[in-house]
């Protein structure tokens, strides 16, 4: 694989694992379920990456046509139309964060309601957290990473280590906030609840930076791509 694909991979990687679309889950979860219900929302999310981009990457090998110039341009255009629909989200999710804080704070204030994620969740335990885990996922991301490993031409073990390494990747997120709780359980509470209430007032500001980064990422790798 070239550097160019292993980069890709990695950026792709880094912006799942550090979405707040995936802390954010993660941070309650753990606050509410513990330590086996986050363990088992990051493995439904790892089975869930590997199973989109696995099958994406094995169809481009079985076809034959992962270095194609028609498949290359096919990618670059999704790409480009991904980056476009980010940056219309962030920017509708930036237009609004003042507001959305202002909610965040008044809720900080009453009584706290779950949401009816968390109520389910709660309900159904760690099997509740796995299949949260398992739908709950970047699939453009693992989309995009897959055709990135079927266009490498790894051969079978390669494309299989690929998939696998990149879905454990796309899940550190989940798995680094499961490290810091480990790391010092006794502090863990406390700085679980300073992460979810600067998340429940910051996040949707963290999101919009997120989506700005990931639009800038998308359009200039379609543009490279249509451009080569």
């Amino acid at each position: 694989m070239s550097g160019a694909a292993w980069l890709n991979l990695v950026a792709l990687a880094l912006v799942s694992a550090l979405s707040p679309t995936a802390l954010v889950p993660a941070i309650f979860l753990l606050s509410r379920g513990g330590p086996h219900s986050l363990l088992a929302f990051a493995l439904g999310s790892i089975c869930s990456v590997a199973v989109v981009a696995g099958l994406v990457a094995t169809g481009l090998v079985l076809s034959g046509s992962g270095g194609s110039h028609g498949t290359s341009n096919a990618r670059a255009v999704l790409e480009l139309v991904v980056g476009l629909v980010c940056l219309v989200a962030a920017q509708r999710v930036w237009t609004g964060r003042a507001a959305a804080a202002e909610r965040a704070r008044a809720a900080q204030a009453a009584p706290e309601k779950p949401s009816r994620w968390l109520v389910w969740v709660d309900r159904a335990g760690v099997v509740g957290a796995y299949l949260f885990g398992l739908f709950w996922i970047n699939g453009v991301f693992a989309v995009d990473a897959g055709l990135v490993i079927g266009q490498a031409d790894l051969g079978s073990w390669g494309t299989t280590l690929a998939v696998v390494g990149y879905a454990v990747a796309a899940a550190g997120g989940a798995l680094f906030v499961l490290g810091v709780y480990y790391a010092d359980p006794e502090r863990s509470k406390a700085r679980l609840d300073r992460s979810r209430a600067w998340l429940q007032i910051h996040g949707r500001e963290a999101l919009a930076v997120l989506l700005y980064a990931v639009a800038l990422l998308f359009v200039a790798k379609g543009a490279a791509g249509v451009l080569s």
